[in-house]
């Protein structure tokens, strides 16, 4: 039997996510790689409006194949925190973020597109847009109070990729509203987008 890919592990969580009716959508590195250019990653963030409700079926529908856990995901829904899914045959990992959107968390959500066609990821999962992913990798760049590089080298990725075809208006709001002005700048102008 054909031990299934990463990306076949995130398209049954995100079928299970979509029967659900759980808005949701594929963030950190993989949406970075899909708008940008390609490398390693180890796990799938999805980001969810996750409820009480969708536990049970979710449980149901993906344990015998997945290690998933009722008690630690209902810990994850009262904290907005993360709780994992995890393929036992293949140890893909899936790390589910728990949302009570913030706007621009609703925005994202809003504004998540198809998985672009050509790449590794089903065009039915919806993953963040190129000018939202660029927007959360600054945020989580300025968290680790610039420690993560690799935050940066995603970001000039995805610049470099999608260039004129950003909405740079859109991404100059949410900056100033996230206070994300100055990083957003100097980003823009090492890419040549200023």
């Amino acid at each position: 039997m054909k031990q299934p890919n990463l990306w076949e592990v995130a398209s049954v969580v995100a079928d299970e996510l979509g029967r659900l009716s759980v808005p949701y959508l594929v963030g950190g590195s993989v949406a970075s790689m899909m708008h940008g250019e390609a490398r390693l990653t180890n796990d799938v963030d999805f980001a969810a409006v996750f409820r009480e409700q969708h536990v049970a079926p979710l449980v149901s529908a993906l344990a015998g194949p997945f290690y998933i856990d009722a008690e630690l995901i209902r810990s994850a829904i009262r904290r907005r925190a993360i709780f994992n899914v995890i393929h036992i045959r293949s140890a893909n990992k899936i790390d589910v973020h728990v949302l009570e959107p913030s706007p621009f968390e609703a925005s994202q959500l809003k504004r998540a597109v198809p998985a672009p066609p050509g790449r590794e990821l089903d065009a039915s999962i919806r993953i963040a847009s190129a000018e939202d992913i660029v927007l959360q990798k600054l945020l989580w760049y300025r968290k680790s109070d610039g420690a993560s590089e690799r935050q940066l080298r995603d970001i000039a990725g995805v610049l470099k990729l999608q260039g004129e075809k950003l909405d740079l208006a859109y991404m100059r709001t949410w900056a100033r509203e996230l206070d994300l002005t100055d990083l957003l700048e100097e980003r823009l102008h090492l890419a040549g987008l200023t």
